[in-house]
């Protein structure tokens, strides 16, 4: 198997490869080192993000695009050359690689992109050649360059090279720009798939993306970001329903309605036997570890394990699947601290019952689609605005009925039951998928009416309630990556009110 171990020795793989090997391997080089733009962008966000950010994330998604579609890249070429002239002097060298006519000058640019990774890389001590050599091991085991492009972009992403790109994410998204349609966008890309972090690849959004016009991308990043911000909400839409505690439909009587959660099954009647089975011997440890006594001590961890076996059901028919795998990474977090916290005979008994409760929860697909559907680290900002809408979400007693108002109200009693937030991970999690969820519930139908040319009714008075009544609470999430599509849609539905 091919070791290549400098930009000197890349050359001489890359002849009589395909051009499009050339233009795929010069994309995925030039994202991995993308991050090292960070500490250069947190000096000066403003200025630094429009002079060096923007012209990078654009150099990059062409050749990124031409790469997972070689069969329709020669229809970016032209416009390839004339983006990747414009980014030359601030990308990672990986411009030149889409705009390549022949397999000779797509090789050269993707050994050019290398050396120029190489040096990024070497000034925070990482190896990118092992990943380079890991892309080659994969073509030449047989994997199109389609195949290669759905890779994550590291095995392991390098520690500074994560921090980097924290920083860099951090100082952007706080702009008030749009920045979550690149931050987003170079997420997908770092975690691979056809689906990455739940949403799908679409072409011919990716495609109107890199052919936005020259004139509109010298505007700056809040017109272009707006622009793409635009395109996605037409693509994408209002985000669905996800796996959440609560999940809404808006009825046709204007109020919102909780949809009804689907049983806990398993995959065929053999399965949902076996589950019934590990179901019978999981209550039999829960309640083993709830009668200790020593739990008497720590209340917090007794009060998770109550709500554990709320979420449990007294038969297996009454299990909430998500409500519980989410009980359970609660419990999960007391037991990462079972050090600090507890004798170690407590400690034992909670490491014993985590992975019990682990091996149960994990043949349940739903959990697995939840855990699948990740979302970014919950900050403080964030979590003021998610108890700020639900408890307005309470409040609006003639709009959201009885049950979504009580299990609403219960995730909030959970979280400030807690005050020290130690433990709360998962809760935050649920509890904003659960807002997103009625928030999403409000402004879907409205959506869809409106680009039917119809929106009227209730559908028009839900969307005029979260615009009216919502707005200032969701201000504080506008820039949370994973919620970007509120912002979108409320500026498309307001122009109906």
């Amino acid at each position: 198997m091919t070791q290549v171990q400098s930009a000197e020795e890349f050359p001489e793989w890359l002849e009589g490869q395909d051009r499009w090997v050339s233009v795929g391997l010069a994309a995925r080089i030039a994202l991995r080192v993308l991050p090292t733009l960070g500490p250069v962008v947190q000096q000066l966000p403003q200025e630094k993000s429009s002079a060096f950010l923007l012209p990078s994330f654009r150099a990059t998604a062409v050749p990124w695009l031409v790469g997972t579609r070689p069969s329709q890249g020669t229809e970016l070429a032209a416009f390839a050359a004339t983006a990747a002239a414009h980014a030359a002097n601030a990308a990672y060298a990986s411009y030149a690689s889409a705009a390549a006519a022949d397999a000779a000058a797509a090789a050269a640019a993707a050994a050019y992109a290398a050396d120029s990774a190489t040096i990024a890389a070497a000034a925070i001590d990482v190896d990118i050649w092992h990943e380079i050599n890991q892309d080659i091991a994969l073509l030449e085991d047989g994997a199109t360059v389609e195949e290669l492009m759905e890779r994550p972009l590291w095995g392991k992403v390098p520690e500074e090279l994560h921090d980097h790109w924290q920083e860099l994410k951090q100082a952007v998204l706080a702009l008030d720009e749009n920045w979550q349609v690149w931050t987003q966008w170079y997420e997908d890309r770092l975690i691979g798939g056809p689906k990455p972090n739940g949403r799908p690849v679409y072409y011919p959004l990716e495609k109107e993306r890199v052919l936005i016009p020259d004139e509109d991308w010298e505007k700056g990043p809040a017109h272009i970001n707006g622009l793409i911000a635009e395109m996605e909400l037409r693509y994408r839409g209002v985000q669905p329903q996800r796996p959440a505690p609560i999940k809404a439909k808006l009825g046709d009587d204007g109020v919102l309605h909780r949809e009804d959660s689907a049983p806990a099954e398993g995959r065929d009647e053999g399965h949902s036997q076996r589950l019934r089975a590990n179901w019978n011997g999981l209550q039999a440890h829960l309640k083993d570890f709830l009668n200790l006594d020593r739990l008497e001590n720590h209340q917090i961890l007794k009060n998770a394990l109550k709500r554990y076996e709320k979420d449990f059901g007294e038969s297996f028919e009454q299990l909430q699947v998500i409500e519980l795998g989410i009980a359970g990474e609660v419990i999960a977090d007391h037991s990462e601290q079972a050090g600090e916290q507890y004798m170690d005979d407590i400690a034992i008994d909670l490491k014993a019952f985590v992975a019990a409760h682990n091996q149960f929860i994990t043949q349940f697909p739903e959990w697995q689609a939840s855990l699948e559907d990740r979302v970014d680290p919950i900050g403080e900002q964030e979590k003021e605005a998610i108890v700020e809408l639900g408890d307005q979400i309470i409040e609006a007693e003639d709009r959201v009925d009885e049950d979504i108002r009580d299990s609403l109200a219960e995730l909030l009693a959970d979280l400030r039951a807690d005050p020290a937030d130690r433990y709360q991970k998962a809760r935050w999690v649920g509890t904003y998928k659960s807002i997103s969820n009625i928030i999403s519930a409000w402004l879907q139908p409205g959506y869809e009416a409106a680009r039917n040319g119809a929106l009227l009714g209730v559908k028009l008075a839900a969307a005029k309630f979260v615009y009216e009544k919502l707005l200032g609470s969701l201000k504080k999430l506008e820039n949370y990556p994973d919620f970007w599509w509120v912002k979108a849609t409320l500026n498309y539905l307001k122009e109906f009110f």
